[in-house]
């Protein structure tokens, strides 16, 4: 025979379930927030990791049938150092020709991106419509082929702008410039493709002017207020802080083929972004799970209030009765 369930834990998980409804059901209604799909979010987001780290490792092992393709000669597949240190076979193909290594890869991320942005705008699209309905019609007119051509353009001057920086940070000055140029389109693709694609560019007259204080909110005072926000955010942040820190493996003296410029930072930004994303998701979770719980003690109090409520009035009664 089955054991009973506690009469005390039966009360609390209804009153857990109700809060939980409660709470869906608030955030589903809500006329001022977009309710954001986080689980739908992070399954998209694993296939865009997975994506990402398919276009690091494994499309570099394309460029042996692309010179058969063109009748070119295939390059060498040895390893060009630490002959005396082998290395895994699958990361010769990312090592031995690091230029090749990141044109593939900028190409993979081109279309992963792409993909991902189009995702992204379609929630911003939902928020945008929630926060303002009247312009409902104008934000669905937007033409999308006009959207995606500024968003590249962006990447494009974000490239240009970025080679400098790199330099600045240490990135060689006679030598190793296509290396250089394909970090800097690297960076630019996963720090400003999905936000200008999503958000789209502010015009620079009035009528953008709510835009261009939302992009500097998010992007300079990095102070995201939603999940959609955050999704947006966090990312661009994982993906600069992880690159900037892979760069310690190149001063190393270690001699291994993946220490070449610029296979570390490249693949920081990537591993930077994918955390960035599973950081939003987590605290998305944590900051459902306490309001979860906000209810549930609310919920314990309405009905702790209710109960004094009606004993109170069952003494009245029992006096009343008393006197009389």
């Amino acid at each position: 025979m089955p054991a009973q369930e506690p009469a005390f834990a039966r009360r609390w998980r209804t009153k857990f379930n109700a809060a939980l409804n409660r709470s869906a059901s608030a955030r589903t209604t809500s006329t001022t927030s977009f309710a954001f799909p986080l689980a739908q979010y992070l399954s998209l987001h694993l296939v865009l990791s997975a994506f990402l780290l398919f276009s690091f490792i494994a499309l570099p092992r394309s460029q042996p049938w692309l010179d058969g393709a063109l009748g070119r000669t295939t390059r060498s597949t040895g390893q060009r150092v630490s002959a005396d240190r082998p290395e895994w076979e699958w990361m010769t193909s990312v090592t031995v020709d690091p230029v090749v290594t990141m044109g593939w890869t900028c190409a993979g991320l081109a279309v992963s991106l792409g993909w991902w942005s189009m995702h992204l705008r379609r929630w911003w699209i939902a928020t945008r419509i929630t926060e303002n309905p009247e312009a409902k019609g104008q934000i669905e007119k937007e033409d999308t082929l006009t959207v995606a051509r500024n968003a590249a353009l962006a990447t494009v001057v974000a490239t240009l702008l970025v080679t400098p920086i790199l330099v600045l940070f240490g990135a060689p000055t006679t030598s190793h410039y296509a290396q250089t140029l394909f970090l800097a389109l690297h960076l630019a693709l996963l720090v400003v493709l999905p936000p200008a694609y999503a958000l789209g560019i502010p015009s620079l007259y009035e009528s953008g002017s709510f835009e261009r204080f939302r992009l500097t909110r998010l992007f300079c005072e990095l102070a995201p207020k939603t999940h959609l926000e955050r999704a947006t955010v966090y990312p661009v942040i994982g993906t600069i802080v992880a690159s900037w820190l892979l760069v310690i493996p190149l001063a190393l003296d270690w001699d291994r083929p993946w220490q070449s410029f610029p296979l570390p930072p490249a693949f920081g930004a990537i591993l930077g972004f994918i955390l960035g994303g599973i950081a939003c998701v987590a605290r998305g979770v944590f900051d459902e799970a306490v309001e979860a719980s906000r209810d549930v003690v609310r919920l314990a109090e309405e009905e702790r209030e209710r109960a004094a409520s009606e004993e109170k009035g069952r003494r009245k009664k029992r006096k009343g009765g008393k006197a009389a």
